[in-house]
């Protein structure tokens, strides 16, 4: 008889335990319903996120380990960021240059606040702001010495878009002077289209590169346009 009580005992209990644990679940399920669901961030704004963040590191200069100066302007940086983002910058920092032990660099052929946009651009991809024909070549200029393609690509295609026939053989000798491949087909198109034999002739006594290493690419130029006609 004991173990018959037992057993029906067990029994109950088990029935009990299924009508508590069913009244939990439906508590649950109950209590969700008004709950507000955090979604996950998207990537794109997390990495938004993440070049705000290191913006906000440059400006701050928390944590800094190397500094450039310019005149009295001091540019507290991180090595570990430039050196990631610029392969000039990446070979300062490890071979055997003076800057390699030092923590203070002097900067003197950009002006500070074209630093200042360059060192945005590293660690948040900020663009410089392509006000006008000068300040692309600064650009491309800067691009072409810290080894920076992307930016000195799209320096070429701002230059491209600014092109005249004022401009038109003075940004052809740029071209050829930092070897910008895709600035100097499109000026040798624009020339192409806009001057003749007579305009690309003047043009290399005018500029005195008759004879140099550039002329060459005038002469280039020169060839291609007595080709077309």
């Amino acid at each position: 008889m004991l173990r018959g009580k037992n057993v029906q005992y067990k029994k109950l209990k088990f029935k009990a335990y299924n009508i508590l644990s069913f009244q939990f679940t439906l508590e649950l399920e109950t209590i969700s319903e008004k709950l507000t669901i955090a979604r996950p961030i998207r990537k794109l704004d997390d990495k938004v996120q993440v070049l705000d963040d290191l913006g906000k590191l440059l400006q701050s200069g928390e944590f800094s380990d190397f500094e450039f100066t310019i005149g009295e302007r001091k540019f507290p940086v991180h090595k570990c960021i430039l050196y990631s983002r610029a392969p000039y910058l990446k070979a300062m920092f490890t071979q055997d240059f003076e800057e390699k032990t030092t923590k203070s660099v002097p900067i003197e052929d950009i002006d500070a606040d074209m630093f200042t946009e360059l060192l945005e651009y590293l660690y948040t991809s900020k663009l410089p702001e392509f006000t006008d024909e000068m300040k692309a070549i600064e650009v491309l200029t800067i691009a072409d010495k810290y080894q920076l393609d992307s930016l000195k690509m799209i320096a070429e295609n701002e230059l491209s878009a600014m092109m005249t026939t004022e401009s038109m053989f003075n940004l052809l000798m740029i071209a050829d002077m930092y070897n910008a491949a895709v600035l100097k087909a499109n000026a040798m198109k624009f020339i192409a289209s806009k001057a003749t034999s007579m305009d690309i002739l003047k043009a290399l006594f005018e500029n005195e590169l008759f004879g140099s290493m550039q002329s060459k690419t005038l002469m280039s130029a020169m060839r291609d346009l007595v080709k077309d006609e």
